[in-house]
Order: structure tokens, then sequence, then C-alpha cells
């Protein structure tokens, strides 16, 4: 019998582990957050967010806004930092595109935030 490859028996090991519910926090301290997995919420038209992981310093977030959506002026009141997996988004007159990594101070305002082609985030909130 052929030994599977590398790739296969991850693939085996994560279906597996997603079968009896541990494809959220499995493999001891370690904590993996799949976009097809859990609950999104709306917070505004065009926009949701899910939960990926939280602890005493920060919480960290998956936001997902469709195309054409911007959100308002808004301050922030603890220190974000954010990184624009796809999509494109404009941040205060900057123009980002994926691998952009954006910080916000705590008490910072941005203007309007828009994305034209609709934008995936990490975004990270620090306590």
């Amino acid at each position: 019998m052929q030994q599977p490859t590398e790739h296969t028996a991850c693939r085996l090991e994560m279906r597996i582990n997603r079968r009896v519910g541990r494809g959220h926090h499995r493999n001891g301290p370690f904590n993996t957050c799949h976009l097809d997995e859990g609950e999104w919420t709306t917070l505004a038209p065009g926009v949701e967010c899910k939960a990926a992981h939280s602890c005493p310093s920060h919480d960290t977030f998956l936001w997902r806004l469709a195309p054409n959506t911007s959100l308002p002026a808004h301050q922030h009141d603890s220190d974000e930092e954010s990184i624009l997996i796809s999509g494109d988004i404009w941040l205060d007159g900057e123009y980002c595109e994926p691998g952009a990594v954006h910080f916000a101070p705590q008490g910072s305002v941005h203007t309007r935030i828009f994305t034209p082609q609709g934008a995936l985030l990490v975004v990270k909130h620090y306590k």
C-alpha cells in the first residue's frame, strides 16, 4: 500500500477534526479560524464580521465587505491593526491592495472608508 502524500495526510486529518467537532480549536494551544466555518455577523449593509480569536491582550476578527461598501467616519476606542487579505480599500484617501497593513492608534479618527471591489481583512483590536 502506498503512503499518502504529506498534503493528503494533512487534508485527511483536517476533515476528521472538523467532523468530530475540533475544526476551530485543535492540536493543543493552537487556534485556526476557517472562512467557511462559524457564524458571520452582519454589522451594517455589506459589512460582516466573524470572531477569530480572543485573549487578554487583543481580539482578532475577520471582516468581509461587499463591493461598493462604505463605512462612515469613526473614532477608534483602542489601538487597531488590520491586514487586507483580498480586494481593495480606500482608507483616508490612500488606496490599499492585498498585503497592506494598517495601524490606527486609540483616539484616531477615520474619514469615510470605501471598497470598490469588496474586501476581506484581518482586524486586531487591542485591549
